[in-house]
């Protein structure tokens, strides 16, 4: 071969590479993208249930502070999940809802009236988001109840 060719082969394969590189970049990105969606909202699913089972093993198991503690976590978690794009905005509402009617009953027990009030208000406010059509203090009182039964059966 003589120089000449050789650098004519070299030209080449830099033509292709930079081609090859300018038709793959967008594809691979494309693709990328889109296989990333189902294992963020995989990833999104799996740490909303093993936090808030986490939070209410405490919220049984516990006494008054750590209780209000691991449900105040919880409260926390799901309103900064809220931002998401992939969030399921009625799930959350609903769980924010359950996590306010058991926050208000934790303050209840513990004697601050006003902040079990509040929290009742709280909880009334995203039930009535959800969908829910009665909200009661009593009917929330129920649905705890409720809820804490069938979740330890």
């Amino acid at each position: 071969m003589t120089p000449k060719m050789q650098r004519r082969q070299r030209w080449t394969l830099v033509a292709i590479g930079i081609v090859a590189f300018a038709v793959a970049f967008p594809i691979g990105y494309y693709l990328n993208t889109r296989a990333s969606r189902p294992v963020a909202a995989l990833f999104q699913i799996t740490a909303n249930a093993g936090i808030e089972e986490l939070s209410l093993f405490q919220y049984k198991e516990a006494g008054t502070p750590y209780r209000r503690e691991a449900l105040l976590g919880l409260l926390n978690f799901l309103q900064t999940t809220e931002g998401l794009k992939r969030a399921n905005h009625k799930s959350l509402n609903l769980t924010i809802a359950y996590t306010y009617a058991r926050l208000a009953v934790v303050e209840d027990v513990a004697g601050n009236l006003n902040q079990s009030h509040d929290y009742f208000l709280k909880a009334q406010e995203r039930f009535k988001t959800a969908g829910l059509k009665d909200y009661s203090e009593a009917h929330l009182r129920g649905l705890i109840a409720k809820a804490d039964k069938t979740a330890t059966q």
